[in-house]
This record gives C-alpha cells, structure tokens and sequence, in this order.
C-alpha cells in the first residue's frame, strides 16, 4: 500500500485559504480584543512571535493543540475562531432561556468589562523582570 503524503498530514495542514484567512483574522481580532501584543500571545502560548504572525496572516494553521490554547487565552469558542459564529460571545449560555440576546450595546459593553479584567489579569501574571519576591 502507498501512503501519500497528503494522506498523512493532520486536517489543519489541509484547511484551504479561505479557511486559514477566516482563521487568521479571528485570531487577531481575538487577540487584540483581549488587549495582548503579538509578542506577549507568543510568550504565553509557547510559540515564536512570527508563528503567531503566520497564523493571523493565514500562511499557517496552528495545531489543534495550540488553538484549543489560544481560544482559552483571548476568551472565544473554537467555533467562533472557526467562523462558525457571527461574533465573539455569541453562544447561548450568555443570557438564560426566554431571554432575549443581548443587544450589540450590551455585548460591546460586556467585551470592554471583559478587556480591562484581562488587562489587569496579565499585568498581574508575571513579575517584572528582577523584581524581589514578597516577603
């Protein structure tokens, strides 16, 4: 039996550009809505700075491994980032049943709330640099 190589990479190699471009713009809207630079995205995902670079480009679809990680860092759902949801946020579990969605206000009011807490959040994350420990 021959194995092809197209057989035997993972699917996000074989995602077309029309998804690595949907993928690579979320990514980067998700991104700086959480209010991180490039540089710190790679810091705290574990990758290079041009990896991160080449996703939000479209040039490269990140492993399953490291989106599952970038989804929990900047606050979304796999299905947004994968643009089967229409805005950030918009899953049921943000309002109960009966009620209606929230409305565009509302939600650009709960991102900004949600902005500053992970502002603060990664101010708070890491030492400065030679910092002393407490105590």
């Amino acid at each position: 039996m021959v194995v092809l190589m197209s057989e035997r990479r993972p699917p996000e190699i074989r995602a077309g550009a029309e998804e690595r471009r949907t993928l690579g713009l979320r990514l980067r809207e998700a991104r700086k809505a959480a209010g991180l630079t490039l540089e710190r995205s790679a810091e705290l995902l574990r990758v290079s700075a041009q990896s991160i670079w080449r996703w939000e480009a479209g040039a490269t679809f990140p492993t399953t491994d490291r989106l599952e990680k970038a989804a929990d860092l900047y606050g979304v759902s796999l299905d947004w980032l994968m643009g089967k949801e229409k805005r950030i946020g918009e899953t049921p579990e943000l309002y109960y049943p009966g009620e209606a969605p929230p409305t565009d206000e509302e939600m650009r009011l709960a991102m900004e709330f949600i902005r500053v807490l992970r502002r603060q959040r990664h101010k708070h994350a890491d030492p400065p640099t030679g910092a002393e420990p407490p105590g």
